[in-house]
C-alpha cells in the first residue's frame, strides 16, 4: 500500500464525487468536417467503452488547469521535502542565536587532605583539613563580541590547625568579570556572523522552495495542456475514420449500382485500415498523457488513482485574440526582480560577504579589555560570609589587557583570501546566471510571438484545406474526381487540423513557459 493512499484517496473521492461518469454515445452522428468548435470541453472527455479494446475505467476525475496546480501543489512529494528543508532551515536559523544565551553552571566538590607543617607556625605537625565547597557560574557571550561573567564561590573548611581563626570557617567570593575585544573580535557583525549566514541560509530555502513551485506548476500546465493535444488528435483521428468509412460505404455503393470501380473501393478500405491504426495509437497516446499528468499529481501506487481518467474541463482557446509582442527588456527587469533562481544567488553573495568581513576581522592582532570586580566574605557562620560577598563589604577591582598576535598568521590570512576568492565566485555565478536568464526571457518572448503567427496560420491552413476538401467532395459526388484524390483531399485537411491543435497547444505551453522566465509562476498570480 502506498504511504501517500489515505490522504490522496480521501482527496480523490471527494473531487470523484463532483465528477460525471458517462460513456461515449455510439448513436451520435459523426461531423462530416474539422470545424474549429469541434472540440468542447465535452468532446474532451476520454471515453470509457474505446475503440483500442483497452483497459476501462468507470471513474472519472473533471480537472481544470488550475485545479491540477493546485492538487499538484498539495501532493507533490519534492515540494513536501523543501517544505521540510525550509522548517530545519528555520529552526537552525533561531537556534543559532542560542549562542548569546545565558549558560548556567553549578557545581561541588569535597575535598579531605593532610599535609606536613613546614614551620613552627604552621598550626600543627600534620595539618589536616576537610572542605566542602560548592560554586554557581553564570555566563553570557555578547552578540557585539564581549563575554559576561557572574561567579560565586564557597568553601566551608574544618582543619586542625590551632591558629585557625575560625573553625569551620567559610569563604565566599563572589566575581563579575566583562571582557570586550578591542580589535580582533570586535563588532556586531564579527560575533554573529555565524547567525546571520544562518538566517541567509534559511531565506536561501524559502527561494529553492519558491523555485521547486515554479517547476510543479510549469510541469503540471505542460503534461495538462500536452493531454489537451491527445485528446485533440484522438478526437481527428475518430473524425478522420468516420470520413474514410463513410466514404467506403459510398464506394460500396458505387460499385454495386455499376458506377464505381473496384480500386476505389480497396482504396478506401486501405484507408479505414490506417485510420484504424491511427485511432488506436491515439488512444494510446491519450492514457500515456493521462498517466503523466498522474504521476504529477497523486505519486504513489494507489490503484484507485491510477484507473481514474482524467477529463481536462478547461477547453483550448480558439485563437490567440490580439498578440502584442512585450518588450523584452521589460520583461527581463520583471524576471530579475521575481526569479527565484537570482534571488538563491543573492543571498549566496550575502552570505560570502558576511564571511569576508569575519575572516579580515580575524586576521587582526588579538587585544582584550578585562574588567573584573569581585566581593570577598570570610566567618565561621556561612550566612555571615556570603552576606560579606553580596554586599561587596570588601571588594576588589582589576583592569587588564590582553594581547595576542600569531607568528606569521597563516591560517587566518589564508582563509581571508579565500573568502575573496569565495565572494567574487559568487558575483560571477550571479552575472552567469543573468546572462541565462536574459537568454531566457528572449526565447519565451520570441516563442510567444511565433507561436501566437503559428496559431493564426495555421487556422487558415486549416479552413483553405476544409474548403478544398468541400470542393473535391462536391466533384467527386457528380463524377469528376476520383476516390483517391478525394482521400488525398481528407488527408490534407487531418493534418491541417492536426497542426491547428498542436499550434494552439503549442502557443497555450510558450505562455506558460514566458511566464516561467519571468518567475512568475507557483504564487498564485496566474
Amino acid at each position: 500500500m502506498s504511504p501517500f493512499r489515505t490522504p490522496r484517496s480521501a482527496a480523490l473521492a471527494l473531487l470523484l464525487s463532483a465528477a460525471t461518469v458517462a460513456a461515449q454515445d455510439p448513436a451520435t452522428p459523426p461531423e462530416p468536417l474539422f470545424q474549429d468548435d469541434d472540440v468542447t470541453a465535452e468532446d474532451a472527455r476520454p471515453p470509457v467503452d474505446d475503440e483500442s479494446g483497452l483497459e476501462s475505467s468507470t471513474r472519472e476525475l473533471e480537472l481544470t488547469v488550475q485545479s491540477a496546480v493546485a492538487i499538484a501543489l498539495v501532493n507533490d512529494i519534492g515540494l513536501q521535502v523543501e517544505g521540510l528543508a525550509v522548517e530545519v532551515a528555520r529552526f537552525e536559523a533561531l537556534g543559532s542565536w542560542g549562542a548569546f544565551d545565558w549558560d548556567f553552571t553549578a557545581e561541588g566538590n569535597y575535598v579531605d587532605g593532610k599535609q606536613k607543617g613546614d614551620t613552627d607556625l604552621s598550626g600543627a605537625e600534620i595539618l589536616k583539613f576537610d572542605t566542602v565547597g560548592w560554586g554557581l557560574d553564570l555566563n553570557r557571550p555578547l552578540e557585539w563580541g564581549g563575554n559576561f561573567n557572574v561567579r560565586l564561590n564557597s568553601d566551608t573548611t574544618e582543619t586542625n590547625n590551632q591558629f585557625a581563626r575560625a573553625n569551620p570557617s567559610t569563604t565566599d567570593v563572589l566575581a563579575v568579570t566583562y571582557r570586550q575585544p578591542l580589535l580582533r573580535g570586535l563588532g556586531r557583525e564579527h560575533a554573529t556572523a555565524d547567525q546571520q549566514v544562518a538566517d541567509v541560509q534559511y531565506v536561501q530555502q524559502l527561494e529553492r522552495q519558491r523555485q521547486v513551485r515554479q517547476d510543479v506548476e510549469r510541469q503540471v500546465r505542460d503534461a495538462y495542456w500536452d493531454l489537451v493535444l491527445r485528446i485533440e488528435q484522438l478526437d481527428v483521428a475518430r473524425k478522420g475514420l468516420e470520413l474514410v468509412s463513410e466514404q467506403l460505404a459510398r464506394e460500396q455503393r458505387r460499385l454495386e449500382v455499376g458506377v464505381g470501380i473496384e480500386v476505389d473501393v480497396l482504396e478506401a478500405e486501405a484507408q479505414v485500415a490506417i485510420r484504424e491504426e491511427q485511432l488506436l495509437e491515439a488512444d494510446v497516446n491519450v492514457r500515456a498523457a493521462e498517466d503523466a499528468l498522474k504521476q504529477i499529481l497523486f505519486p504513489g501506487t494507489d490503484s484507485a488513482v491510477w484507473e481514474t481518467r482524467l477529463r481536462p474541463a478547461t477547453p483550448l482557446p480558439e485563437s490567440t485574440g490580439p498578440v502584442e509582442q512585450p518588450q523584452w527588456t521589460e520583461t527581463l527587469t520583471v524576471a530579475v526582480e521575481n526569479r527565484p533562481d537570482l534571488a538563491q544567488q543573492r543571498q549566496a553573495i550575502t552570505a560570502a560577504e558576511l564571511l569576508l568581513d569575519f575572516a579580515r576581522n580575524d586576521a587582526r592582532v588579538g587585544l582584550d579589555l578585562s574588567l573584573a570586580m569581585s566581593g570577598n566574605g570570610f566567618s565561621g557562620e556561612q550566612s555571615e560570609a556570603l552576606e560579606e560577598a553580596l554586599s561587596f563589604e570588601f571588594p576588589t577591582y582589576s583592569a587588564g589587557l590582553v594581547f595576542n598576535a600569531p607568528i606569521g598568521n597563516r591560517a587566518r590570512r589564508n582563509a581571508e583570501r579565500a573568502a575573496r576568492a569565495r565572494l567574487r565566485s559568487e558575483r560571477l555565478v550571479f552575472d552567469q546566471l543573468e546572462s541565462q536568464v536574459a537568454g531566457e526571457v528572449r526565447d519565451a518572448v520570441r516563442q510567444v510571438a511565433y507561436q501566437a503567427k503559428a496559431v493564426d496560420a495555421a487556422q487558415r491552413s486549416l479552413a483553405a484545406s476544409r474548403r478544398q476538401y468541400e470542393a473535391e467532395r462536391a466533384r467527386h459526388a457528380e463524377g469528376i474526381s476520383t476516390a483517391f484524390r478525394l482521400l488525398e483531399f481528407q488527408n490534407q485537411l487531418e493534418e491541417a487540423a492536426l497542426s491547428e491543435r498542436a499550434a494552439r497547444v503549442a502557443y497555450q505551453k510558450a505562455l506558460v513557459a514566458l511566464r516561467a522566465a519571468q518567475g512568475l509562476l507557483g504564487d498564485g498570480r496566474w
